[in-house]
């Protein structure tokens, strides 16, 4: 039986031409593609993204939907986080390899952040790897041809919910 593997994958802020070329061999590669999405209802914009790399495949991946509710109960929040990575680990422990895709990159403001902390703190044992993402922040400062910083000058991220 094959090694099964984890990976966080970044698809990048929106544009299918700013995935990184190691997430799209991922893509292409693994055997199940997880799409986060914010209630069962709801499409998915990471999914959207990486539609053309999925058609590319020579045989489609299974598609793996997990809800990541946007709710304010923490408690009900921690118990849907560790339901979803106990499917991933239980999927990877067979020896699958799974893709969890994440708009931006998976460590800056991402639903993966949440998930990786369930994988790290419960499953120990899942190979995790993450493949970084062009992230929204730098395809604004390229589209808008303004630097982020330059010399010695310090950049600052306050997510907009900060008081």
């Amino acid at each position: 039986m094959k090694e099964g593997k984890f990976f966080g994958v970044g698809v990048g802020p929106g544009d299918p031409e700013l995935i990184t070329v190691k997430a799209a061999k991922v893509l292409k590669t693994v055997d199940i593609i997880s799409i986060p999405k914010a209630h069962e209802n709801k499409s998915s914009l990471a999914l959207s993204i990486v539609k053309d790399v999925i058609v590319e495949r020579n045989t489609p991946p299974e598609m793996l939907e997990l809800v990541f509710p946007m709710i304010n109960d923490k408690k009900e929040l921690k118990e849907a986080w560790s339901e979803n990575a106990q499917i991933i680990a239980e999927k990877v422990k067979t020896g699958k390899t799974i893709a969890f895709i994440t708009v931006g990159d998976p460590m800056l403001f991402s639903t993966f952040i949440y998930l990786f902390h369930r994988m790290k703190e419960e499953h120990p044992e899942v190979k995790l790897e993450i493949i970084p993402g062009v992230t929204s922040l730098t395809a604004c400062a390229a589209v808008s041809k303004i630097p982020l910083a330059e010399k010695k000058e310090v950049v600052a991220i306050i997510p907009s919910s900060a008081d």
